[in-house]
């Protein structure tokens, strides 16, 4: 009977174990894939009333693209998620901007806090 129960509490562990690694593996995936598309989708280098505008990320464009990208791609594999964009300039002479987005997410049996910084600089 013991070796039962035994057995029960590590059948347990293990499902659990294998579901938070699938859920985390497939949103993790997802993360880094930000890097590519919706990221670059969301720099704008040309402004119709601005012609000589440095490239900059657009606050729409991140929000639309990125909010497609975490709807589509992220949250399947989570129960709940949050995430904030946040745009900086260079204190200084304004030569880079940042973009940070943090997210912060539930996987049910964990919750995990994770952040991204984007920098753009117009080379010369």
């Amino acid at each position: 009977m013991t070796e039962m129960l035994f057995a029960g509490v590590l059948m347990f562990q293990f499902i659990t174990g294998f579901i938070f690694s699938f859920q985390y593996g497939g949103w993790n995936r997802a993360y880094v894939g930000l890097y590519g598309g919706p990221i670059e989708a969301s720099i704008v280098n040309y402004m119709p009333y601005r012609p000589a505008a440095k490239p900059h990320f657009d606050k729409t464009l991140v929000n639309e693209y990125v909010g497609r990208y975490v709807k589509e791609n992220m949250e399947p594999f989570c129960r709940s998620m949050t995430w904030t964009p946040e745009l900086l300039d260079d204190a200084g002479a304004g030569e880079y901007q940042t973009l940070y987005l943090t997210f912060d997410v539930d996987f049910g049996f964990r919750q995990l806090k994770k952040s991204a910084c984007f920098m753009i600089k117009e080379s010369l």
